[in-house]
């Protein structure tokens, strides 16, 4: 066992004398010295807290240094991303990497630099210069979001995600005349007057049963 890094050193005209009982008076001292914090343990060495530091088992070459995975950092200089020792440091973490606010923005994992108020998708913007739908970025100037896309509700009309001019209402992700047609569970027929299920039908003539079509009426 060998605590040199904790200061035990003996002259060679002592090792005769001290040699029997080394062994013990060692374990003791070192058992004394760790007690009081002036040697500690590190890995499989012993090693003096005041200039060195542990690691996760591993020697650094400096003290009072925070620890990043098995390696020593020392703030505000340095940062720990995740394991991951960033020089110079940061006031947050992205991913791996560190930044500081506002010079910089995180979105997702992906740094953005210059920053933004808000992210979309992996990229920072700032409203209104810029207008989000569903993580793309879009040009201002049309107001809401149709899936991925801008449109403006004055002209257009958005459908489950599929845009079409300002001349009916939705049915489904297609567009339909309230007054020729209507709209049964998403899909589209000549206006009958009422629907069943899927299909339209005319009261007069025809009849629903349990949300099934019959053509002839009767008693369902």
């Amino acid at each position: 066992m060998d605590g040199r890094n904790c200061g035990f050193i003996f002259e060679k005209t002592e090792i005769s004398t001290v040699m029997e009982f080394s062994g013990w008076f060692m374990l003791l001292c070192l058992f004394v010295q760790l007690r009081q914090g002036i040697c500690a343990y590190c890995g499989s060495s012993y090693y003096d807290p005041s200039s060195n530091t542990c690691c996760r088992g591993v020697l650094t070459s400096h003290k009072n240094q925070l620890c990043c995975g098995k390696k020593g950092y020392k703030p505000p200089y340095e940062s720990c991303c995740n394991g991951i020792v960033n020089s110079p440091g940061g006031s947050h973490c992205c991913g791996y990497k560190a930044y500081t606010p506002p010079y910089k923005t995180c979105c997702n994992g992906q740094l953005n630099a210059p920053g933004g108020t808000y992210c979309c998708g992996k990229k920072a913007y700032t409203p209104p210069y810029l207008v989000c739908c569903n993580g793309v970025l879009n040009s201002p100037g049309k107001k809401l979001c149709c899936d991925k896309k801008t449109y403006d509700p004055d002209y257009e009309t958005c459908c489950h995600g599929k845009l079409h001019p300002r001349n009916g209402l939705c049915c489904g992700s297609v567009i339909y005349n309230p007054e020729e047609e209507i709209c049964c569970s998403g899909i589209v027929h000549t206006n009958k007057h009422r629907c069943c299920g899927t299909e339209s039908y005319h009261p007069y003539s025809e009849q629903c049963c349990y949300g099934r079509y019959v053509k002839t009426r009767g008693y369902c």
